[in-house]
């Protein structure tokens, strides 16, 4: 499985409601926190620089919600990892966390 990362905040009480996680500090130990976080064993991270070409344009207008995230292996998910404030960011879609996922 391989996709983006979106992310509500509203899993920690945030009011941003949707998101992206941006690349920024994020590592491979990041994108298996996030795959394990789906159900998955392991991740490798890579950016989706195709992304505003491939996006719907509502989906054009969300934000980041994390940005800055530093996972370490323990974590059991990426709210959980060292992160910016939620919403605070500097990322362009260019900069949007793509992750594939395996068994």
């Amino acid at each position: 499985m391989a996709g983006i990362i979106d992310l509500t905040s509203a899993l920690v009480g945030g009011k941003l409601g949707w998101g992206y996680v941006c690349d920024d500090m994020f590592s491979s130990v990041a994108a298996t926190v996030a795959c394990r976080q789906l159900g998955y064993l392991s991740g490798k991270m890579g950016v989706a620089l195709a992304l505003t070409l491939d996006l719907d344009p509502q989906d054009r207008k969300r934000s980041f919600v994390l940005d800055d995230v530093r996972c370490k292996e323990g974590d059991a998910n990426l709210i959980s990892c060292d992160h910016l404030p939620l919403g605070v960011h500097n990322c362009g879609l260019s900069e949007t966390v793509k992750v594939k996922c395996s068994r």
